[in-house]
C-alpha cells in the first residue's frame, strides 16, 4: 500500500475512533442511532478491506434516503449534544466517502464530499468537545497511537533500504 493511501486510512480511523467517542449520543433516537452505526460499520469495512464504494459511504451524509444522517439534525429539538455528534458523525463518514472515491477515481461525488477533507478533523474534535461523551485524554490517546503508527511505517520503511 503506497504511502498516501496509508495517510488517509490513518487520518480516516483518527476521525472514525472520535465518532465511535460520540455516537452513543444519539442513542434517543433509536432509528438515527442504528444509522450511524452502519454507516461506522461501513466505513470501518472501506478501512479494512476497501470494499464500500464513495457512494454508498456518501448516502449517509447526503442523499434523499433515510439513510442521510445530516437531515436528523431537525429531529434535535436543538439538543446541541445530539446536534454535535451528529456533525462529527458526519464528517468522519464524509472523510472515508471522499478517501473511498479518491481510491475508485471518481470525481462525481455529492457536494458536502467535496467540501470534507483533512481539515475536517479539526472540526470533528471541535464538535466531539460539546457532546458529553468527549473525552479529552481518550483523543490525545488515539492521537498518539496513530503519530506513532505513522512512525514505526516510516522508520520500517526506511529500515529496508
Amino acid at each position: 500500500m503506497d504511502n498516501e493511501k496509508q495517510d488517509k486510512k490513518v487520518k480516516a480511523a483518527f476521525g472514525l475512533a472520535i465518532a465511535e467517542m460520540v455516537v452513543d449520543e444519539l442513542k434517543s433516537d433509536e432509528e438515527g442511532y442504528l444509522i450511524a452505526k452502519e454507516a461506522l460499520s461501513l466505513s470501518w469495512d472501506w478501512i479494512e478491506k476497501e470494499d464500500v464504494s464513495g457512494e454508498t459511504l456518501a448516502e449517509y451524509v447526503d442523499s434523499p434516503t433515510e439513510k442521510d444522517l445530516g437531515i436528523r439534525e431537525e429531529y434535535y429539538d436543538n439538543n446541541q449534544n445530539m446536534i454535535s455528534a451528529l456533525v462529527v458523525l458526519t464528517l468522519a463518514i464524509g472523510l472515508v466517502a471522499r478517501f473511498a472515491y479518491d481510491s475508485e477515481g471518481n470525481r462525481s461525488r455529492p457536494t458536502p464530499i467535496w467540501e470534507t477533507n483533512e481539515e475536517s478533523l479539526h472540526d470533528i474534535i471541535k464538535f466531539a468537545s460539546n457532546t458529553k461523551s468527549y473525552d479529552e485524554y481518550r483523543v490525545d490517546q488515539i492521537r498518539d497511537l496513530m503519530k506513532n503508527y505513522k512512525n514505526m511505517e516510516q522508520k520500517s520503511i526506511g529500515a529496508q533500504f
